[in-house]
């Protein structure tokens, strides 16, 4: 049996930021009232569907949804339905995006979420790995758009083409542009 050793990571490599879990669950409440208390975190936005929470200023570091009636016996069981990591900016998403594809890892979804965009990659068993990177410069950018109401109207976003945003992106198109939020 081999030792464990932590290994020096050559600085050239990815190097991901933890962004966001989501859980699945058939109260909402109660998950919303539970890591309220247990971890602090601050209801972003709730409705009778999600509750997005933080506990650090950024814009959601949890996600806790509701089982839609008629769901897959599979679903049933999977209570984490995403893990989120976080790109520096829309062209690290971009190259991420390359590399797995050059590779033959492809998303199966990819959304403009308003406040983030983000690609899904499923792992063997169903769970989806997030990459994201923020839409907004900046919180005081992001909670103007949040008070023009679009958030609460349509928390979830609009899936894009990403070959076709990565292109624009790589032809000199402004992110800001390429990667507006939908509009609603």
């Amino acid at each position: 049996m081999k030792s464990a050793h932590v290994p020096e990571r050559d600085a050239s490599r990815w190097t991901p930021q933890f962004g966001h879990f989501v859980l699945i669950t058939e109260d909402v409440d109660r998950l919303v009232a539970w890591y309220s208390a247990v971890l602090e975190m601050d209801v972003v936005l709730q409705t009778d569907r999600l509750a997005f929470l933080t506990f650090d200023g950024f814009h959601h570091r949890l996600v806790i949804a509701k089982r839609r009636a008629g769901s897959p016996a599979a679903l049933k069981d999977r209570l984490v339905d995403h893990i989120a990591f976080k790109c520096r900016d829309h062209d690290d998403l971009v190259a991420q995006y390359e590399r797995l594809k050059s590779s033959g890892h492809l998303p199966n979804r990819a959304t403009n979420h308003g406040m983030i965009t983000s690609l899904y990659y499923p792992d063997p068993d169903g769970t989806k790995i997030e990459l994201y990177t923020d839409n907004f410069p900046s919180i005081a950018d992001l909670n103007d758009w949040f008070a023009t109401g679009a958030f609460e109207r349509d928390p979830i976003g609009a899936d894009i083409d990403f070959e076709d945003a990565a292109a624009r992106l790589a032809h000199g198109e402004a992110a800001a542009s390429v990667f507006a939020p939908p509009q609603t």
